[in-house]
């Protein structure tokens, strides 16, 4: 008898694991991100690094992809660092795999004149998401203007 548990115990893995509480995830994956929006309105560079994997990529609207924390910082200090536009934006949905282990979130960006307070870009993205150790990390950004 406990031979027999042994034997599908072991042909079917997935028994053992917890059920993923999806409507959980994907909310909060959508609270994730609009911390990663927070913190990246906070703290600039350093708030949208600290979101991101190491080995993360960026795929703007045009230009080249880039990877990495190095990259990533090079492509977006500037951009960020602007105090003459004000960069913002907000998750609409965001999806869960059935294991828990990845995501995605999408949603509407823009940026804004800090004088007049006026739109002077906008688009939507498209984030995928990587749980580890318990927290959502993005490990892909892609966004594009709605031009």
């Amino acid at each position: 008898m406990h031979r027999s548990f042994l034997v599908l115990a072991l042909l079917f893995p997935s028994c053992r694991t917890a059920a993923v509480d999806l409507a959980a995830e994907r909310e909060a994956l959508m609270e994730a991100d609009r911390a990663f929006a927070r913190e990246t309105a906070a703290r600039g560079v350093e708030g949208w690094l600290d979101f991101h994997l190491e080995d993360a990529h960026n795929v703007p609207a045009t230009g080249p992809v880039v990877v990495g924390h190095a990259a990533i910082r090079d492509r977006m200090t500037a951009f960020l660092a602007d105090t003459t536009q004000v960069f913002t934006w907000e998750p609409v949905s965001a999806e869960v795999a059935a294991d828990g282990s990845l995501g995605f979130t999408y949603g509407d960006w823009s940026t804004t004149d800090g004088a007049t307070d006026s739109v002077t870009s906008k688009g939507r993205y498209l984030t995928v998401w990587k749980k580890l150790n318990g927290e959502w990390k993005v490990t892909a950004d892609i966004g594009n203007d709605a031009r």
